[in-house]
Parts: structure tokens; sequence; C-alpha cells
């Protein structure tokens, strides 16, 4: 069963290359929440290039998440 969030915003902590198995992203500020944990089960994320006017967007899919900020999405 796929985990879903809504309210869901946060930065990337380091840029993402075309074929990386991990994603580093920053902690949320309020009032966004950070990616959910999909405990085990797979969760989906939209990435676009810029959150106010984007152009360009890629929809993930990930198993885990790790850290506390910055955490990892695998």
């Amino acid at each position: 069963m796929a985990v879903y969030a809504n309210f869901v915003q946060t930065t990337l902590a380091q840029p993402a290359a075309f074929g990386d198995t991990t994603i580093v992203f920053d902690d949320a500020t309020a009032p966004w929440q950070n990616p959910p944990d999909p405990g085990g089960d797979i969760s989906y994320l939209t990435i676009t290039d810029d959150i106010a006017n984007p152009t360009q967007f890629e929809i993930i899919s990930y198993t885990d998440i790790l850290g506390f900020g910055p955490y990892s999405l695998t």
C-alpha cells in the first residue's frame, strides 16, 4: 500500500543527478511537512525546479527515509 501526505515541501540539500538512488533534503519549515516515512511500503514524491514557477516536474518513488535533517530518501 502506498503512503501519501499533503503539505509536503522542502528543498534538496545537495543536487540530484541522473541515476542517483539516494536524494538528500533539508528539514521542512512550518507549516510544511517532510516527506512521509513509507513504513516498509512505498511513497511517491513530486520534485519541481521552482515552487513558485515550476517548469520541470519529476515523480519519484522511495521506500525508506533516513536521518534527522538532512534526510535521505532511498
